[in-house]
């Protein structure tokens, strides 16, 4: 769609959230990397009846792959923050976007 998000998805029994974020970042956009701790923030959305509560991690990406799980069905994009922050569907992620621009040494404006 004309939206962006990140990728996500729930943790797994037997799996932590960061065991979680690895996995997700191969499945739906084909990237490895090494993530940032702590945690840049959470934000939540409602789907499927219920509300998602969406913890959100930084990665350095150190690998991209041609094809991967779920390339069939979804786009990578690359883009500079600023306009990946107007894109995104929720607004609270855009803000943590902002937050890991910041983190990262960036300005935000």
């Amino acid at each position: 769609g004309k939206n962006m998000t990140i990728p996500k998805g729930l943790i797994d029994p037997g799996f932590n959230a960061i065991d979680t974020v690895l996995n997700e970042a191969f499945e739906e956009a084909g990237i490895k990397g090494r993530i940032m701790t702590p945690a840049i923030g959470s934000f939540e959305f409602y789907k499927w009846g219920g509300r998602c509560i969406v913890e959100v991690f930084g990665m350095m990406v150190t690998h991209t792959f041609d094809d991967w799980p779920e390339g069939f069905m979804r786009q990578r994009v690359w883009t500079e923050y600023k306009q990946a922050v107007r894109r995104v569907k929720h607004v609270a992620l855009g803000e943590l976007i902002l937050k890991l621009s910041e983190r990262l040494g960036n300005s935000p404006c």
